[in-house]
Formats: C-alpha cells, sequence, structure tokens
C-alpha cells in the first residue's frame, strides 16, 4: 500500500453480541464482522476493497488492530490463519475479495499470531490443516476447527504430538465421547481405541469396505478423530467419500423419492456371529468380540440434514446398511447398489496420506470411508475416539 495513501482506521463499534465494524479511510468499509460458529455469513454486510489482500502485516499497515478470531463462518474457499480469517468470498455479487474477519478480544489483543493454513485436499471437500498445536489450542482455536470442519469434512491436521491423556483431553474439549461397542478399548482409557495391525498380520483389516462410524447406532458418532502414532512409509491410506456431494449430482425426482426412505442399518455383517469380526482372532493386534446384539437393527433416514449446516446428505454405506424400510430384499438391493456406487465414484473422493503425528478428523454425518490394505508386512499403530453424535433427521 503506498504510505501516502495510508488509511486512518476509526475506532470500531459495537453492533450487537460479538458484531462489529471498522471503517477505513475514503469511505470503504472493512467487516469484523463475527458469524457465530453454525450461523451464516450475511456477505451484504461486508464491503471490502476489491482485490486488496489485508492479511497479516499488510493488515497492520492498513490500520487494522489485532483482533482474537472467534469462529469461522460458512465461507468457500476458507483458509485459516490464526487469528484471522483469510478467505475468498463467493456469492451475494462479491468475488475476488480478500476478506479479515475478525472478533475484537481485549484478553488477548496483541498476541503474537501463529498462521493455521487450511490447503484443501480436492476441489470438492477435505483439507490440509498445518501450523496448530492441538495440544495447547485454546478454544478459540477449537471453535475454528469446528466450523472448518463443517465446511471441509475432513481434516488432516498435521505435525501433532499427541499423548494418550493428551489426546483424550483435547478431544473432550471438541465433544461428549461417542458409545464403541464391539472392541476392547486402551486400559485406564475406555472411549479411546488402538486401531493396530501388526506386521505378520493376514486377517481382516478393520476399518476396510465403505463405511460411516457405527452407523447402526440409534445416535450414530457426529465425528471421528484417528491419530496417527507409527505408519508405514507408504501404503495404508483413508479414502473418503462425500454424500453431501452425492446427494446434490442426484436429479430432483430421485431426490424427492429417496427423501420418503428410512435404510435399515445393522452390525451383522462385520460383528454378527457368522461376521467378518463374529470370531475372536487370537493372532490380531485388536481385541474385537462380535455378538448376537450386533444382529438389532436400527432405522435412519436414507437422506439425513446436517445439524449445523442443514444440508442434506445420503446416510448409507455398503458395510452397515442392509435394506430399505418396507422392501423386500428384491426391491431394495438394486436401488442400494446404486446408491453405494453414486456415493463412492472419484468425483465424491479425496484421500488422506498419512505420516506420524497426523491427526484427521471427519464429519460422519457427510462421509463415510474406506481403510486401504496396501501395506501387508509393516506396521500401523492408530489411536482413535468418536464423538456423540444426534439421530438423523
Amino acid at each position: 500500500m503506498d504510505e501516502t495513501k495510508k488509511p486512518t482506521l476509526l475506532q470500531p463499534r459495537e453492533l450487537i453480541g460479538d458484531l462489529g465494524l471498522g471503517v477505513v479511510g475514503d469511505g470503504v468499509t472493512i467487516g469484523a464482522l463475527i458469524a457465530r460458529r453454525r450461523q451464516r455469513v450475511d456477505a451484504q454486510r461486508i464491503v471490502l476493497r476489491r482485490g486488496q489482500r489485508l492479511f497479516g502485516e499488510d493488515a497492520q499497515h492498513a490500520g487494522v488492530q489485532r483482533y482474537q478470531l472467534q469462529a469461522a463462518p460458512r465461507i468457500s474457499g476458507l483458509s485459516l490463519g490464526g487469528c484471522f480469517f483469510h478467505a475468498h468470498i463467493f456469492g451475494a455479487r462479491i468475488f475476488d475479495i480478500h476478506a479479515l474477519i475478525l472478533a475484537q478480544s481485549s484478553r488477548q489483543r496483541g498476541d503474537t499470531v501463529t498462521p493455521m493454513q487450511l490447503t484443501p485436499l480436492t476441489g470438492t471437500f477435505g483439507a490440509d490443516v498445518r501450523g496448530v498445536d492441538l495440544s495447547a489450542a485454546d478454544d478459540t482455536c477449537l471453535d475454528a476447527l469446528r466450523a472448518a470442519l463443517d465446511e471441509h469434512h475432513v481434516l488432516a491436521v498435521r505435525d501433532q504430538n499427541l499423548e494418550i491423556d493428551t489426546f483424550e483431553a483435547m478431544a473432550r474439549r471438541l465433544g461428549a465421547f461417542g458409545e464403541t461397542p464391539f472392541i476392547t478399548a486402551i486400559d485406564g482409557h475406555p472411549d479411546v481405541l488402538r486401531v493396530l495391525r501388526e506386521a505378520h498380520e493376514s486377517g481382516p483389516l478393520f476399518g476396510s469396505g465403505w463405511h460411516s462410524d457405527w452407523s447402526f447406532q440409534q445416535r450414530p458418532p457426529s465425528a471421528t478423530l484417528l491419530y496417527a502414532v507409527e505408519v508405514p512409509e507408504s501404503g495404508g491410506d483413508t479414502a473418503f467419500a462425500n454424500g453431501q456431494a452425492a446427494y446434490d449430482a442426484l436429479s430432483p425426482a430421485m431426490q424427492d423419492m429417496l427423501g420418503g426412505l428410512n435404510a435399515v442399518h445393522s452390525a451383522r455383517r462385520s460383528y454378527g456371529p457368522s461376521g467378518t469380526f463374529g470370531r475372536n482372532d487370537p493372532d490380531a493386534g485388536m481385541d474385537i468380540h462380535g455378538g448376537e446384539e450386533a444382529l438389532a437393527t436400527q432405522l435412519h433416514p436414507l437422506v439425513r440434514t446436517h445439524a449445523a449446516t442443514g444440508r442434506k446428505s445420503l446416510f448409507v454405506n455398503e458395510v452397515y446398511t442392509i435394506g430399505l424400510e418396507g422392501m423386500s430384499r428384491n426391491e431394495s438391493a438394486p436401488l442400494l447398489r446404486f446408491l453405494f456406487e453414486h456415493v463412492t465414484q472419484v468425483a465424491f473422493t479425496c484421500r488422506v496420506r498419512w505420516e506420524p503425528g497426523t491427526l484427521t478428523i471427519w464429519d460422519n454425518r457427510v462421509v463415510q470411508h474406506f481403510a486401504i490394505d496396501d501395506y501387508t508386512g509393516h506396521r500401523r499403530e492408530m489411536l482413535r475416539i468418536t464423538l456423540a453424535g444426534e439421530q438423523p433427521r
């Protein structure tokens, strides 16, 4: 910015609650707009200098005071930067404009900003996250992480150093823990699973097959956190499929038809007496124990509405969805097969390549996933926690 044209920042004024505006020079308004988590941004309230990039030192040069980030609004192309959100705003006839989404915090004003960067994994969903230490994250950072998860559905948070206690404490701050059936948890940590496959194992791989975690429960997990302790140099990736994008790609007629259907979910194929893990494998690195209780069934809407965003997605998966309410097997099987193949086509997928210290968080209400079995002869150890969810609507 030209020094001779350096604008004068007027003091921000509080509008309501956490909302505020700062006015810069020649009448151009820069929004110091806060949208609490799960609220939409009113893009009409944000009027910016077209093409101007105000971030970090540039923001200070323009006279914008540092503010502590409060929450992430629902903006496409989101890029997170510590106390700042730097984003492209689409919609409301605003394009190619860079915004600062700021919230005043007298408690932390003037603190050094440590960038937290989001890099999209694909053009559809998923993001790599760097520049944040979740073991020391404050509430503001975790609020931002939640909002980014609502936006991207899968977050691969790199370069973490989490012991079990730290991992458990951090996860608890994100939400209450869900129930974990059929698998013995770590001693002293009943909500933490050690997802382990030793190098010598040759049996079925835990997590293989497209599925949404525990969708057979009345209230399936809202999110899963999986932390990489030890991974192969190559292989062992996790693939994800986006049920929201898959739903959006359907014709209106198909959407209307599916909207009135309930899907039947059950753990029987995996954990029933005759299921994949129905009998204990003494050579396995995990203690998985199936039983008769896995034969139970649970109805969920085939199309569910996300509690935070209001977006609709297909909520079926080939591991746990066994039928459609009111239909015979012959009637439901072709439709389910179409949906399984539709959701998992390449256009709706992303893939996380693991590194030691990567914590991947995904939204089970939107995505399903598949653990890829391509690392025979190598050890892979992860820690897993699921967060409690609501009954699908």
